[in-house]
C-alpha cells in the first residue's frame, strides 16, 4: 500500500505549456529499472519533451519508487512525468497520468487530480470522441455522413474536455502493446486530427524518422516512441534523429496550406488556449 504522500504546495505539472513532440514512453523489458533515469535521461537529452513511466507488471511501491526518482531526475530539464493508468502514483508524486480506453475515464481523472495535471487519453476509433465544441459544424458534418451520426456519441459529453493531450494509438501495429484496436495508419491520424484541437501524437510502431515525419504531415502534434528510443543502442541518438524529423515535418505543415493545421507547437500562446 502506498503510504507517501506528496509534499504539501507541491505542483502538479501545467499542461497550459504542454510540448509533445517527442513523448518516450519506457517499456521495462527495454529500460529495466537499474538503467531507467539513464535511459529516460539520455532521450532527453536527444530532444523528448515529455516521458511516460509504463510497467504494467510492477507493483505500486516499486512504480513508486521509479516514478519518485525520475520525478528528481527531470525536475532540471523541466520535462514533464507522466505515469501510465496508475492514479495513486501519479498523485502521490505529482505526475501527469495516461489512460487508455480500458481503464478510468478522464473526466474522473481529472476530478482526482485536479483542473493543472496533465491527463491523456489513447483514442483507438473515431467513436470515442463525443461532440464537443471542439469540433466545427463542417467538420462534424463532414464526419456524420461518412461514419453514421450515432458513431460519434458513444462516450458521455465531457472526456476529450477532461484531457490534455490525445494519443492515437496505433498508428501501425506494434509488439510493445498488443491489445489494441485496428492499426490506424495515418489516415486514422489525419480524421482524428479534423475532430480535435487538442494536443494530438500519434503512438505505435513509429521507429524511424520517416515513420515519425509520416505521422505528423498526417496531423499530429508530436509523436510517441517506445522501443525507437529506449530499444536503440543510442538512446539519445535515437532520440535526436526522431526529434529533428519531427521539428522538419511541423515546419513543413505550417508553411503548406494544405495540409491539416494541428497545434503550433512553438506558440506557447496558442497552447495554453487549446489544451484546456
Amino acid at each position: 500500500m502506498i503510504v507517501r504522500q506528496r509534499p504539501p504546495g507541491e505542483e502538479l505539472p501545467d499542461r497550459s505549456g504542454l510540448d509533445v513532440r517527442l513523448y518516450v514512453v519506457t517499456d521495462p523489458s527495454l529500460a529495466p529499472a537499474d538503467r531507467l533515469v539513464e535511459m529516460c535521461l539520455a532521450a532527453v537529452a536527444g530532444g523528448a519533451t515529455l516521458v511516460q513511466l509504463r510497467d504494467k507488471q510492477a507493483s505500486d511501491d516499486e512504480l513508486l519508487r521509479q516514478a519518485e526518482a525520475l520525478m528528481d531526475a527531470l525536475r532540471p530539464s523541466g520535462v514533464p512525468l507522466v505515469v501510465n493508468d496508475r492514479l495513486d502514483v501519479a498523485r502521490h508524486v505529482g505526475a501527469g497520468l495516461h489512460v487508455g480506453v480500458r481503464d478510468a475515464p478522464p473526466s474522473a481523472v481529472r476530478r482526482e487530480l485536479g483542473e493543472q495535471a496533465i491527463i491523456g487519453w489513447s483514442v483507438e476509433t473515431l467513436e470515442q470522441l463525443s461532440p464537443s465544441l471542439e469540433t466545427l459544424p463542417e467538420q462534424r458534418a463532414a464526419e456524420e455522413s461518412s461514419v453514421g451520426e450515432s458513431s460519434v456519441a458513444q462516450r458521455p459529453p465531457g472526456e476529450t474536455e477532461a484531457c490534455s493531450y490525445l494519443a492515437a494509438s496505433p498508428v501501425w501495429r506494434t509488439p510493445t502493446k498488443t491489445d489494441t484496436a485496428d492499426a490506424l495508419g495515418p489516415p486514422g491520424v489525419a480524421a482524428l486530427r479534423r475532430r480535435t484541437s487538442l494536443p494530438l501524437v500519434g503512438i505505435g510502431g513509429i521507429n524511424t524518422p520517416e515513420r515519425a515525419a509520416e505521422v505528423i504531415a498526417a496531423g499530429a502534434d508530436g509523436v510517441a516512441v517506445v522501443s525507437g528510443v529506449f530499444g536503440a543502442d543510442d538512446p539519445e541518438a535515437a532520440a535526436a534523429g526522431l526529434r529533428a524529423a519531427v521539428d522538419d515535418a511541423l515546419r513543413a505543415r505550417r508553411s503548406d496550406p494544405r495540409q491539416p493545421r494541428g497545434l503550433e507547437p512553438h506558440d506557447p500562446e496558442q497552447r495554453g488556449v487549446t489544451t484546456r
